[in-house]
């Protein structure tokens, strides 16, 4: 089975039948997947971060930090990326 069918089945497996999926993912010799899936999922985050960005929506929720409204996409989207996959790292210590 390719890697790329193997994510999509990893991914819709997490939804269907967690356990025996993470039994699986657990199996796996390689974080090919797991830094896919972080890589992906960052990726369309930052693209939509872009998006409201560049339609100057500003956010729902008052931002907890003192920056202008129009500009907070912007900054989550800068920012997102490295800290999803700092994120993973860390996340990846305690497993």
């Amino acid at each position: 089975m390719n890697k790329t069918k193997k994510l999509l089945k990893y991914t819709i497996g997490i939804f269907i039948d967690p356990s025996n999926t993470f039994k699986h993912i657990l199996e796996e010799k390689s974080i090919f997947y797991s830094l896919m899936t972080v890589i992906i999922f960052g990726l369309l985050y930052t693209t939509i971060c872009f998006i409201l960005y560049f339609n100057h929506i500003e956010p729902i929720t008052p931002p907890l930090i003192n920056i202008e409204l129009l500009k907070y996409y912007i900054y989550e989207a800068i920012y997102y990326l490295p800290m999803g996959f700092l994120f993973w790292i860390v996340v990846a210590g305690f497993i």
